[in-house]
């Protein structure tokens, strides 16, 4: 059987519906910004972005913004923010840039 072979692959599709237990980085995002009553107009002002800058990093619409070390420098600062570990965010966010 393949599975016996390639037992790594097993997870691979729920990570791919989006069912599975870690939220991306976008989401995780929204979720932390959404607890603490914040708006997307706040955390842009408060990190001189766009709203739309914004909305596109809780979407992981990485395409929208303007590189991959900017995306990365935008992530670690809103995680700071929130006051969150950048830490777990930078290593998914490397997984799916």
């Amino acid at each position: 059987m393949n599975q016996s072979e390639h037992p790594d692959q097993q997870p691979a599709p729920t990570a791919e519906v989006g069912s599975g237990p870690v939220p991306g980085v976008g989401a995780r995002l929204r979720l932390a910004r959404e607890m603490r009553s914040l708006s997307v107009s706040d955390v842009a002002q408060t990190l001189k972005l766009g709203p739309r800058q914004v909305e596109a990093l809780e979407n992981g619409e990485w395409q929208g913004l303007p590189g991959q070390t900017f995306v990365r420098g935008f992530v670690r600062n809103y995680a700071r923010m929130l006051q969150i570990d950048p830490t777990p965010l930078m290593e998914q966010l490397d997984s799916q840039l």
